[in-house]
């Protein structure tokens, strides 16, 4: 049995995390700040294992009221098999304050530096509201989204998530501070296909951008969650039709803009 360890585990539980936390602090001190973490997640299964390397099974998963820090996760339901260590997610879907999503075909690897696959579609999901909600209320820009990404990474130490995004927009808007009434831009809507790379400390961003029948252009941007952000675009055939508002100017006719 040591040498080829083999057994069955039926799991049928209900974790309330904030006492996971205090449990981590009381036998294994921390000399970096453990993340304040709230929220129930139940869980239901039956796994089976040959060997260490050779575990299989499937589960069904509850969350309730999650929160990491500033970050609330919300609500999440997903059912899941493990197969030769890999995690296979068939469905996951997450409800937010800033919108709702569903992550399909996710596939994790059991080992480091976990190597995980996702297809994400996502409805109404606003920008604003997210950003609040993980401490970025002071970003000056916003819009609402509706779409997909492919997305794929590492979920280890230093964590990466590329992603391919295809999205219609409606609502965008970009400030100079939140608090302003007036906007630098402001666009009825926009389809947008581009790539997003994100880690623990920014997120970065190209994409090409369709305004209504006539205009296009591209931006770039960086967001650092310590530090601020830098947003750059330019269009080559900008059509005033196609914008609900430029600087508060009256504008009319086709122009080239490039900007920050």
């Amino acid at each position: 049995l040591l040498n080829a360890p083999k057994g069955e585990l039926n799991v049928n539980s209900q974790i309330n995390l904030e006492d996971v936390r205090n449990v981590i602090l009381t036998f294994f001190p921390q000399k970096n700040r453990v993340p304040s973490i709230s929220g129930k997640i139940s869980t239901t299964g039956k796994f089976g294992f040959n060997t260490l390397n050779d575990i299989n099974g499937q589960a069904s998963m509850n969350t309730s009221q999650v929160v990491l820090d500033h970050f609330k996760l919300g609500q999440a339901e997903l059912t899941m098999g493990i197969r030769k260590n890999q995690v296979m997610i068939n469905e996951i879907k997450l409800e937010h304050n800033a919108g709702k999503a569903t992550l399909k075909n996710t596939k994790i690897e059991q080992r480091s530096p976990f190597h995980f696959s996702t297809k994400v579609e996502f409805d109404d999901l606003d920008l604003y509201k997210f950003f609040q909600s993980i401490g970025l209320a002071d970003v000056p820009a916003g819009f609402v989204a509706n779409g997909s990404a492919q997305c794929e990474g590492f979920l280890g130490a230093t964590p990466l998530v590329n992603c391919v995004v295809n999205t219609d927009m409606k609502d965008i808007w970009v400030k100079s501070e939140v608090k302003d009434t007036s906007s630098i831009v402001k666009l009825k809507q926009a389809h947008i296909t581009g790539e997003t790379k994100l880690t623990k400390d920014k997120l970065n961003y190209k994409a090409d951008i369709q305004l209504g029948q006539k205009s296009t252009g591209t931006s770039t941007g960086e967001v650092k969650f310590e530090e601020g952000f830098n947003i750059q675009f330019e269009t080559n055939n900008l059509d005033f039709n196609d914008v609900e508002s430029l600087a508060n100017l009256n504008l009319k006719g086709v122009t080239k803009i490039i900007g920050s």
